[in-house]
């Protein structure tokens, strides 16, 4: 980063809640296979694997960390812009749970998407709509 880049950046927090899905404690190849194929069978939204979390609890996650950003974008003492950029860092399975709150898919709708490539990029634009009035 430049030194004129640094200073356009407001902060940044590793966050917990926005890492991937918790697969257990898996030491055993065919275990996790079974796993695997178990969660195909029922969805990965509701499966929940063994010692792990079920798409669901990662739902949760996400759905708390929206909340955090909801307040500190009515922060008074964090200077926003008005065109200020979010950038969140995360897995596939995280990101598109994070999408699914945010856009309020249902389940069905979650089942449908796939993971992006490794290194690919989701851009979320703010659609303001002026009165003309």
């Amino acid at each position: 980063c430049k030194e004129d880049e640094r200073n356009q950046v407001l902060g940044m927090r590793e966050e917990p809640r926005m890492v991937e899905q918790q697969f257990g404690n898996f030491q055993n190849e065919e275990v996790m296979k079974k796993a695997k194929t178990e969660r195909w069978k029922y969805g990965s939204f509701f499966y929940r694997f063994p010692n792990g979390e079920s798409g669901l609890d990662v739902y949760n996650r996400a759905a708390t960390f929206i909340n955090t950003l909801f307040r500190d974008f009515c922060n008074p003492n964090i200077n926003f812009d008005d065109d200020y950029i979010v950038v969140i860092v995360t897995h596939g399975l995280t990101l598109r749970l994070f999408l699914m709150r945010w856009f309020q898919f249902s389940v069905e709708e979650f089942e449908n998407t796939v993971n992006p490539e490794n290194g690919g990029t989701v851009v979320m634009n703010r659609m303001c709509e002026y009165d003309d009035a």
